[in-house]
């Protein structure tokens, strides 16, 4: 995938993400509903990361952080209130994988993740 395509994909993933977000708050119930906005989330960090890695762009590094940590919560949420499947379950753990290194690199900072965090891609 071109970093072209993978931009107007990241813009188009954050239009329907921003679009999702307002109907689960106007609607708490609708578990669908967030479990879509956290699958958004989570392939919007996605692709943040393979920006990251194409460009050298170190801020697509903390962007992808900062989308694997959005849809963390939501499938935290969703967990509290008892409505993870099976599949669900193992896309919490992808997603806390992802997370990971993010938070790895805050707490080295002591704050959150910067730019200087993350290694330049290859």
């Amino acid at each position: 995938m071109n970093a072209t395509l993978a931009c107007t994909i990241l813009q188009v993933r954050g239009y329907i993400s921003l679009q999702r977000e307002r109907v689960a708050a106007k609607d708490e119930k609708n578990i669908e509903v967030r479990d879509d906005l956290a699958t958004n989330y989570q392939l919007l960090g996605t692709v943040s990361a393979m920006l990251e890695k194409k460009s050298g762009n170190r801020q697509y590094a903390i962007e992808a952080c900062h989308w694997y940590e959005r849809g963390l919560e939501v499938m935290r949420d969703l967990e509290k209130r008892g409505a993870l499947g099976k599949d669900d379950v193992e896309d919490m753990k992808n997603i806390a994988a992802e997370v990971s290194p993010c938070e790895t690199a805050g707490k080295a900072r002591g704050n959150a993740p910067q730019p200087t965090d993350f290694p330049a891609a290859h």
